[in-house]
């Protein structure tokens, strides 16, 4: 189960990697979790590109 189950974030059809932090981005702003947004940060890059998927997978939900 993610960190934040109740947000969805929907990635459009080819999304790339800035695509993807840029959604996840709004998302956070939306739901006014801003203040989490160095450990996002650290967490992505801790996972490096490659597992971008899965490690915004532990903090929402991907459509």
């Amino acid at each position: 189960m993610p960190k934040y189950p109740n947000i969805t974030v929907i990635l459009p059809k080819n999304a790339d990697n800035a695509d993807i932090v840029i959604e996840c981005l709004q998302a956070m702003k939306a739901h006014n979790i801003v203040n989490e947004l160095e450990q996002f940060a650290r967490d992505i890059e801790k996972g490096g590109s490659a597992h971008l998927r899965q490690t915004v997978e532990k903090w929402f939900n991907l459509i």
